[in-house]
């Protein structure tokens, strides 16, 4: 999951759209000290839909940390997680990891294309790995949810909120009534998402990754699917 070691060893098989431009001389207080640790919010704002995903920490490995990220509600059951996948947030909280994997996004051929604008690689601290069932699916079998291979289908980069240049606005109503003024709102949770301002690129994965070699992603996945078994005995009382 972009960690220390299958990023390496997977380098060459990403295309990666990022816009490198330099950190603003005017970075805040509070972006430096996200960059230093972030803490996430109980929820993030992901590409799941409308709803809030609620966000669980699972453990700390190699200076990263890593939470999960699975949607709840009605409309989310074992058959969307079937058919959507998963994903996993992976905090780089140690500086020297956090460097080194920067360093790897900038090597010659992994980095291709711009989609602008977006927030600088200088500022990387997060990062969304979308995860997907291995192999011939079963959809909402609830045996290979819990139980089968998964692999990496696509991994989305993000800066700390508090470093976003030009922070995106959003409009909400100001009451709960029709006709209520509408008025500037900031969206809750952690902002994780494609169209977000603090979202630095995507790495387009042409080939999904099944890193089991690599400790720390069996570790993720097993954990996952610990979560995954809690959220199967949720689902039946809904």
């Amino acid at each position: 999951m972009l960690g220390k070691n299958w990023a390496e060893a997977f380098g060459p098989l990403f295309i990666i759209a990022f816009l490198c431009t330099p950190v603003s001389a005017q970075t805040t207080n509070a972006c430096r000290a996200d960059l230093k640790h972030l803490t996430l919010p109980a929820s993030a704002q992901v590409n799941d839909g409308d709803e809030l995903t609620p966000l669980k920490f699972l453990f700390s490995k190699d200076g990263d940390d890593i939470y999960s990220a699975i949607p709840s509600g009605r409309s989310h059951n074992l058959t969307w997680i079937s058919n959507h996948g998963i994903r996993v947030i992976i905090v780089y909280q140690d500086e020297q990891a956090r460097q080194k994997t920067i360093n790897i996004l900038r090597q010659p051929g992994v980095m291709a294309g711009i989609y602008g604008p977006h927030a600088p690689l200088e500022n990387l601290k997060f990062a969304v790995v979308h995860l997907v069932q291995e192999g011939d699916v079963i959809v909402g079998d609830e045996h290979q949810i819990l139980t089968g291979s998964w692999a990496v289908k696509g991994i989305s980069c993000f800066e700390p909120q508090a470093c976003e240049s030009h922070p995106h606005q959003d409009f909400c109503a100001e009451g709960p009534y029709m006709g209520s003024p509408i008025v500037p709102c900031v969206l809750p949770g952690l902002h994780a998402a494609g169209n977000e301002d603090n979202w630095i690129g995507d790495m387009a994965i042409y080939k999904q990754l099944k890193p089991y070699w690599d400790p720390q992603f069996v570790r993720t996945i097993k954990a996952m699917q610990k979560v995954l078994k809690e959220y199967a005995n949720e689902s039946v009382g809904r």
